[in-house]
């Protein structure tokens, strides 16, 4: 069970787990009576063989994750005990202590998608849409000045006439002292300085 708050009248600690054990480390550390909190990033990529969209969640922070122990009477042997922990992040002989502040911002972070490179987190943050005209929509508007950033017409500047039905951005490139009129894909064109 993942965490749902982050305490704040209570310690947190950095702990390094053993290699590829974060999610074991994180349920007996739960299992012991701890507070842990493990954050993770979602990545999408295209299957080579399927050619199917597959997610995958993994640990943000590769081998590290957050405990919280109580301000008074902390038992370190029980929390160093538990299978997965490797040992207790320290520096001059003390263990690091992190602000709940900071645990809580990448909580936050993490349930907005922050970390994600989802098509769905895209979405959510409104760095894409739906369909490729919304996208084409959201990310250039009418008037716009424009660079080419492939194909013949490269570091070419021009304005943007309208967005088309099927996601094409139709462009008034500025050549050869006239203006041109061409439809390209999003990928051909950025923003111009």
């Amino acid at each position: 069970m993942a965490a749902t708050t982050i305490s704040n009248d209570k310690d947190w600690y950095v702990i390094r787990t053993n290699i590829k054990c974060e999610e074991k480390a994180s349920n007996n550390l739960r299992l012991a009576g701890y507070e842990a909190y493990l954050p993770r990033q979602r990545v999408e990529f295209l299957h080579k063989r399927t050619k199917t969209r597959v997610v995958r969640e993994s640990a943000l922070m590769s081998r590290y994750l957050f405990v919280a122990q109580p301000r008074q009477n902390a038992d370190w042997f029980k929390l160093r005990r538990c299978e997965g922990v490797e040992r207790v992040l320290e520096c001059g002989g003390s263990y690091v202590r992190v602000s709940a502040n900071a645990v809580e911002a990448l909580f936050l972070a993490e349930r907005d998608m922050q970390f994600d490179d989802t098509r769905e987190a895209r979405i959510y943050r409104e760095e894409e849409a739906r369909t490729k005209k919304a996208t084409a929509k959201l990310k250039f508007s009418r008037g716009q000045p424009v660079s080419m950033v492939r194909g013949p017409f490269i570091d070419i500047t021009g304005v943007v006439e309208e967005v088309t039905s099927s996601g094409k951005i139709k462009v008034l490139l500025n050549a050869l002292n006239s203006f041109v009129p061409i439809e390209v894909g999003l990928d051909d064109l950025s923003p111009a300085a």
